[in-house]
């Protein structure tokens, strides 16, 4: 029986983040994992992401719809506004970029599946998540719901053990890198 997995990420479009989670998707094993992806805002799969996983989004329903899910997302709990829009039952958790995704992910309330918070930059140098949350008290509860912080470096990892000390378990995951596209890439340039 496949496992369930579900991704969480901000949006589709950006940097290092998304392009580790695009390498990741079309390298993970489809014959063991059912994947799911939720993009906070509505996207288009693009052909950098493998088109044989599911794909859902949280905003872009609709002005109003959306106007009410920000005023959930600030106002109420993160296990609120994960029962209200993340939808299935998932096996692993993954909130795959610091902030909005993981304050949602740690309102998961599947209490069998494991949480995976995966963070790609250096909180202490670059706290940018403050406005994901209600307070630090409140994201370092958030980041205590997590079984497992990943860090795409030492000094990521190092820091996450210091500004959450209370972390279940902490580990370093340099991130993955697709030498087949690269080849391909190189050979396209000349």
């Amino acid at each position: 029986m496949k496992r369930r997995v579900v991704f969480l990420i901000n949006s589709l479009y950006g940097g290092g983040a998304e392009k580790v989670l695009q390498t990741l998707l079309k390298n993970i094993d489809k014959t063991k994992f059912d994947v799911t992806l939720y993009s906070l805002h509505k996207a288009v799969l693009n052909e950098h992401y493998p088109s044989d996983i599911n794909f859902r989004y949280i905003y872009g329903h609709g002005k109003m719809s959306d106007y009410l899910k920000t005023f959930i997302y600030k106002f109420f709990s993160p296990s609120l506004f994960y029962r209200l829009f993340i939808h299935g039952k998932y096996d692993t958790e993954v909130a795959f970029i610091e902030g909005y995704s993981t304050r949602i992910i740690s309102g998961s309330t599947n209490r069998k599946s494991k949480k995976i918070a995966w963070v790609h930059i250096d909180l202490e140098n670059n706290h940018w998540t403050d406005n994901a949350y209600k307070s630090r008290e409140e994201e370092i509860e958030c980041y205590k719901r997590f079984d497992c912080v990943i860090a795409v470096s030492e000094t990521v990892r190092k820091a996450n053990e210091r500004l959450f000390p209370h972390l279940k378990e902490s580990i370093c995951l340099y991130n993955p890198i697709d030498s087949q596209e690269i080849i391909q890439k190189s050979k396209d340039v000349s």
